[in-house]
């Protein structure tokens, strides 16, 4: 699919930088304190297909920096004020046998977030994000690591031998400065978390073992967050979210000694709704690599510049638009490794590092960039990493999981593929992807984009697991209300319900659209035929068929809206503009779940660990008389997932001999502990509530990564689905975009320790959210937040 870009753009307002700053890099900086896992959760964490050596540190690592003469990588943990110090030599891409700490250095400042290594002076730069008041920092502290390395651990007690104040905020609430350094010239350049102009440290007389320059700070009339050095010719490159710019100087007149020249100018033109983050250059073809992340989320792209016509001394190539190479959501820092010419772009919304050939790919030669690159996964929450170039290893902080992960990069680079991850087809739709319903009469699949107001429509019979070739597509849209999360369809009176959220304070509505006229095949009036007004902030919808009845979570009211749909339909709009009845239920409903057989809903409590279960007999469009629940069962932290697999759907098991009589599972997704609640739905409904548990029933373990579960984004997803031919329940796992199944003949209510939780080998794209189930062609549709993209399974 061609896809085509905006209008360039010269300029930016601080709300729309503000609210893509928040969507990105907030989690980088406001650490959460992991939700203890659920006494009740069972078995160990399943094994991921494409897992790497993991190096486990302290919390909320951001960076690594490494002495290749001592092979030491340092990573700094801003949440406990430490770095951790770890052996290349043992924990590496062909060697894990040691992959630990072997030293932590704990007297390094408040909040250390990214570091710079001197080999020349054996001098560790550590950018602080915080002060000792707990507020976001500017400075920098000078740690000596001459005998803190891999070879010589006696040093790692030390002080910093001096604090370096910067010109400006080296980090806000949103945003950490990166820095770079030119040797040559004995200058460290430190970006200004509020795009303010550049700091300039001397390194040649603020080191480890010189601090009397370390008070004598210059500044540029750059400005910018990240900059970033091209070493055969000392031009300096910066990026300015603020504008959207990137702009380069040249270092040989700018630099902590000689500020004679410090003009800057614009690189070149980008395109709208794309913002520049952290560059680096192929010194060999003076290439700059350039990630471009979305201001909503989508993929983003990294642009290809040539650096030899537009450097420090040299502009006139400056106004040539760059070639853009589409990598994965939010791509965030660039970092080319000369020994395989591969330049590696950590797409953070992504969780992966994409692999471009600079080889082929570079700006002498643009026409060489692929449509697509290469990729391997890294954990989430990873926002830089580095390179160590002699032993081909990947170090790449991952602050969710407070973990380091080592990958291979002699196996995943711009020539060879054969150690990058399996990434699942994908079919691209809109910004800020959420729910998904399907139409099992048209068989198109409704997908909402929050960010953009809208709900793309897929044609199922074309984008399957059996025909990917249909997926290569742009879509038609709706156009709805505010804030579209969550669809559901009534297939009896073809309309499709679509909640918008509007805001979290104001109430919202549904959008009733027409299926029979909106669909895969038929777009003559995809327009709202009515809306419906329901309560504050609604999430998920279910549908009795039978009885024509809406069911609508309302988040923030804590309760059920009540829709007599044989009056608010695609035919019959005649009712739907009236306050509708109310259902009272647990604290913050994220999740319903629906069993026809035995009338009974199934909401998720978001916010007191329940699950409401009520009788839908006498809670219906037409009778409300009996909508207080029944009775409440106790889960596991922060459900807002329910999905039933009813007796009449499942196989018959035979065990030692016998017969295994089946009955109802109710499965209940849990957001902060990473488990899947199982209880009996044929002894817990509306009219037998005698096996309705009365302290958390038994769980099984979902997550990798549970001893950080809750840590945004490692959480469990939005919705389970159960495909009930292949008697297989399927689970999207944001936080490293993994599809989990089981079995659901073994894993049942009474036998939850038989659910052995099993990882697809494709990964999904970006923040896995939701899922639907084709059953016609038994495809599995997984919609990723982050990327504006759906994922097929299998394939």
């Amino acid at each position: 699919m061609k896809t085509t870009l905006p209008p360039t753009q010269t300029a930016t307002t601080s709300l729309r930088v503000r609210r893509l700053r928040i969507r990105i890099t907030a989690s980088a900086i406001l650490f959460v304190a992991a939700a203890a896992l659920a006494a009740t959760a069972i078995m160990m964490p399943p094994k991921l297909p494409w897992a790497t050596p993991v190096i486990r540190v302290g919390a909320g690592p951001t960076a690594a920096a490494i002495d290749v003469a001592t092979n030491t990588i340092y990573v700094p943990n801003p949440w406990d004020n430490t770095i951790s110090v770890i052996s290349g030599s043992k924990c590496n891409a062909t060697n894990s046998s040691q992959c630990l700490p072997i030293a932590t250095m704990t007297d390094v400042g408040f909040g250390p977030g990214l570091l710079t290594f001197d080999p020349t002076t054996r001098t560790l730069y550590v950018t602080d994000i915080l002060d000792q008041n707990g507020d976001f920092g500017n400075q920098i502290a000078v740690l000596n690591v001459a005998n803190c390395n891999a070879k010589n651990t006696s040093g790692c007690s030390q002080s910093p031998v001096a604090l370096v104040t910067t010109a400006g905020s080296t980090g806000n609430e949103f945003d950490i400065a990166f820095t770079a350094l030119d040797t040559q010239f004995h200058t460290l350049y430190v970006g200004d978390g509020n795009f303010g102009p550049l700091s300039m440290i001397n390194t040649a007389t603020c080191n480890a073992l010189e601090t009397s320059g370390c008070s004598n700070v210059s500044t540029t009339t750059a400005t910018g967050l990240n900059p970033v050095i091209d070493p055969s010719n000392h031009s300096v490159y910066v990026s300015n979210l603020a504008t959207a710019s990137l702009y380069v100087f040249n270092g040989v007149t700018c630099n902590a000694d000689n500020q004679s020249d410090c003009t800057a100018v614009s690189v070149a033109p980008l395109p709208a709704g794309f913002l520049p983050y952290e560059a680096d250059i192929d010194p060999a073809t003076h290439s700059v690599y350039l990630p471009l992340f979305a201001e909503t989320d989508v993929l983003g792209y990294t642009a290809v510049i040539d650096g030899s016509t537009c450097n420090g001394t040299n502009h006139s190539g400056c106004g040539e638009t760059p070639r853009l190479v589409q990598t994965g959501g939010a791509p965030l820092t660039a970092q080319f490794d000369p020994t395989n010419r591969t330049v590696y772009v950590l797409d953070a919304g992504s969780a992966k590092i994409s692999a471009i050939d600079a080889a082929t790919c570079n700006g002498v030669n643009p026409s060489g960039c692929p449509s697509t690159v290469p990729a391997v996964a890294v954990g989430a929450g990873s926002y830089t990493f580095a390179i160590n170039s002699h032993t081909h290893s990947i170090y790449a902080p991952s602050q969710v999981t407070n973990a380091v992960w080592v990958l291979d990069a002699s196996k995943c680079n711009g020539a060879r593929t054969s150690g990058c991850t399996n990434f699942a087809p994908t079919t691209l739709i809109g910004a800020g992807a959420v729910g998904g319903a399907l139409s099992a009469q048209s068989r198109t699949l409704y997908v909402s984009n929050q960010l953009e107001d809208t709900v793309s429509i897929i044609d199922t019979r074309v984008c399957n697991q059996r025909n990917l070739s249909g997926c290569n597509q742009s879509w038609p849209k709706i156009n709805v209300g505010v804030g579209p999360r969550f669809e559901a369809i009534n297939n009896a009176k073809n309309t499709l319900y679509v909640a918008s959220v509007n805001d979290f304070v104001a109430p919202g509505w549904i959008s009733v659209i027409n299926a029979a006229t909106c669909n895969s095949q038929d777009t003559s009036d995809c327009a709202e035929v009515a809306q419906i007004p329901v309560g504050v902030f609604p999430q998920q919808i279910v549908i009795d068929e039978a009885t024509n009845t809406i069911y609508v979570e309302n988040q923030t009211d804590n309760n059920l809206s009540i829709i007599d749909g044989a009056h608010c339909n695609a035919n019959d709009v005649s009712a739907c503009n009236q306050a509708w009845p109310t259902a009272a239920v647990g604290a913050r409903p994220q999740g319903i779940g629906f069993n026809p057989s035995r009338r009974t809903l199934y909401v998720a409590n978001t916010n007191d660990d329940t699950v409401s279960v009520i009788n839908t007999v006498h809670c219906t469009g037409s009778d409300t008389s009996g909508c207080t629940p029944v009775a409440t069962v106790p889960v596991g932290g922060a459900p807002r997932a329910v999905a039933i697999s009813n007796a009449t759907n499942a196989a018959s098991i035979t065990k030692r001999g016998g017969l295994i009589a089946m009955s109802d599972s109710v499965y209940v997704g849990n957001r902060d502990d990473l488990t899947v609640s199982v209880f009996d739905g044929s002894t817990c409904n509306g009219t037998d509530t005698s096996g309705c548990p009365q302290t958390p029933p038994p769980a099984f373990l979902v997550g990798a990564f549970p001893e950080t579960a809750g840590n945004d984004p490692n959480i469990f997803g939005r919705a389970l689905v159960i495909d009930t031919a292949k008697h297989t329940l399927y689970m999207p796992l944001p936080a490293d975009s993994d599809l989990a199944t089981v079995d659901t003949n073994q894993c049942r209510a009474g036998h939850v320790n038989e659910c052995s939780v099993k990882i697809a080998k494709e990964r999904a794209g970006g923040f896995a959210f939701t899922a639907a189930l084709d059953n016609a062609t038994g495809t599995v549709y997984v919609v990723n937040d982050n990327d504006g993209s759906v994922s097929i399974f299998p394939k």
